[in-house]
């Protein structure tokens, strides 16, 4: 069975599993990097996660604009609007490039800090490229690890603060379980209400009458 997932309550990040029954279980045998329209209600409401707060900042002419960055999350609403312009203006200044990463690991470590839940992270587009941002205590810094369709990713960082600080703090974690990618990425689908994960698993998601254990292999 193939399907898409959302791993969290974000829009971000989605995969697409290839699931193979093992007795009561399903066990993953194949995930890519994915996304689908999010679903909704038979009244046509949007999902909670269409109402994340966002920034952007746009490029106009007389004939025509399009985007040219945006910020979405639950994070941006403990912002206040001063708040919110300092950070579109830090991100339309200078930045620093960190670190460059090869297309599978950048899937993997994005996918990685989505699912850690660290505070003040954001979806984030530049453009063309796409991926997640940490935002610094009173927006005065961003961190962000970005790439666009068959390139690699970047991190890169904007002001000074302790955004650069923490965010290393996560990537040291992800290089200590051996810098997975999605293709180490492991589900396995518990059904039934007395469904329970295992101790050992690194991260689980809980639904009605199903358990889906994350693990990195």
């Amino acid at each position: 069975m193939q399907l898409p997932l959302r791993l969290t309550n974000a829009v971000l990040p989605q995969v697409v599993a290839t699931f193979r029954r093992d007795g009561d279980l399903l066990r993953s045998v194949a995930i890519l990097s994915g996304s689908f329209m999010v679903l909704r209600d038979g009244a046509g409401a949007d999902s909670p996660a269409d109402l994340d707060p966002t920034l952007r900042a746009m490029i106009r002419t007389k004939s025509s604009s399009r985007e040219f960055l945006s910020l979405d999350g639950e994070a941006l609403s403990r912002l206040s609007a001063g708040a919110g312009r300092r950070l579109l203006t830090l991100l339309l200044g200078e930045h620093r490039r960190l670190r460059t990463l090869p297309t599978e690991p950048a899937l993997g470590l994005v996918t990685f800090l989505q699912l850690s839940g660290i505070p003040n992270l954001v979806r984030c587009t530049f453009g063309t490229r796409y991926g997640v941002a940490l935002v610094g205590p009173r927006a005065a810094n961003v961190t962000a690890i970005t790439r666009a369709p068959g390139q690699p990713g970047r991190i890169e960082t904007w002001g000074e603060g302790r955004a650069e600080e923490l965010l290393s703090k996560y990537v040291k974690l992800w290089v200590q379980l051996g810098s997975p990618t999605l293709r180490e990425l492991q589900l396995t689908a518990r059904f039934g209400p007395k469904s329970r994960a295992t101790r050992s698993a690194w991260r689980h998601l809980h639904g009605a009458d199903s358990i889906v254990q994350i693990d990195w292999n």
